[in-house]
Formats: C-alpha cells, structure tokens, sequence
C-alpha cells in the first residue's frame, strides 16, 4: 500500500509525495468483486479499510486516537 500526498494524478508518478509505503497481505474474496469497491468496517477502536477488485482484497486497520 501506498499512501500519496498528490491527489490530482494516478499511476506511478509522484513518488517524492509518498507519505508512507506498507504491506498488508492479500486475500482472495469468497465471490469475484466486478468493481472496485472500498468500504469502511468500524470496529471499537477505529475502522478496517477493505479495498478489493476482481479477485483479490486487501484489509487495512485503521485506529483513531482521540
């Protein structure tokens, strides 16, 4: 995963801007994902990031502090 500062440009450029580089491991979705679909699962100390497509899916906890 790749967390970018430009927001008005995709692919690989930019990456001067890069925030932060991570990894997450990759999962296979039990049914084939037509788009690309992202979506926010709240849990008690913040959310998991779920960003999948076709055949693969990636979950990214997120905590927030208050």
């Amino acid at each position: 995963m790749i967390l970018n500062e430009q927001t008005d440009t995709w692919g690989p450029y930019g990456y001067d801007k890069d925030i932060i580089r991570f990894s997450v491991p990759v999962k296979t979705p039990a049914n084939f994902v037509e788009t690309l679909s992202i979506a926010f699962v709240p849990q008690q100390l913040g959310v998991i990031l779920i960003i999948g497509w076709e055949k693969t899916y990636v979950e990214v906890p997120i905590t927030i502090r208050k």
